[in-house]
């Protein structure tokens, strides 16, 4: 995660800036979703949860030099042609279920290449 959002291999040639910018992005994914902040009809937090750590997973297994929220907010563009703000509370908000059953499909496929690729065997 540091070096998608620093190009940094280690956290100790950090500078102040960057250190907080890799702590942000922490608190952006460890920040989660309360169900009564779900609109009707819209994905459930166990769905957008399960998407954020999928997306993280994806990430680890993957890594880029894309940071982890615009990471997202491209699969999503990619998967259900919706732009969403991954740095807001509830980028899902307008999120349909049945779009966050797409959604999580299409991720955990992405998951599973990526693990097959990392010689990861997750079948169970």
């Amino acid at each position: 995660m540091v070096y998608s959002i620093t190009g940094k291999e280690s956290i100790k040639g950090l500078t102040n800036y960057e250190a907080a910018r890799v702590q942000s992005e922490l608190a952006n994914m460890e920040r989660k979703v309360h169900a009564a902040d779900i609109p009707p009809g819209k994905m459930t937090a166990e769905q957008q949860n399960y998407v954020k750590y999928l997306i993280f997973r994806l990430q680890k297994l993957s890594p880029s030099n894309v940071p982890y929220g615009e990471r997202m907010r491209g699969a999503v563009k990619k998967i259900i042609d919706m732009d969403i703000n991954p740095y807001c509370d509830n980028p899902f908000r307008m999120v349909t279920v049945k779009q966050g059953i797409k959604l999580i499909d299409t991720l955990k496929k992405y998951v599973a290449s990526a693990e097959k690729k990392a010689g990861i065997n997750n079948e169970h």
